[in-house]
């Protein structure tokens, strides 16, 4: 497993992944605004941790408000096609 090792943190919807030793978790909102409203920060609190990778779980894909935080991902992220 490539990520083996490395200290990641995780902006995650779902409880499926537990936090401890390397994963570190940041819980994201289920409401599409206040996921907006919290993205940016929790990406540089993610950043701020000294992390090697940060990975972001993909919201399921819906209009509005997710739609732009779907291209807000895209932009901050270096994945371009198949995000």
């Amino acid at each position: 497993d490539k990520l083996a090792g490395e200290q990641i943190a995780v902006l995650i919807l779902s409880s499926n992944v537990k936090e401890g030793g390397n994963v570190r978790v940041i819980r994201m909102p289920m409401e599409a605004d206040a996921y907006a409203a919290h993205l940016y920060d929790s990406m540089r609190e993610a950043d701020e941790m000294g992390v090697a990778r940060i990975l972001i779980e993909r919201p399921a894909a819906s209009a509005g408000v997710w739609e732009a935080i779907h291209d807000r991902l895209k932009r901050a992220t270096n994945v371009q096609d198949g995000y």
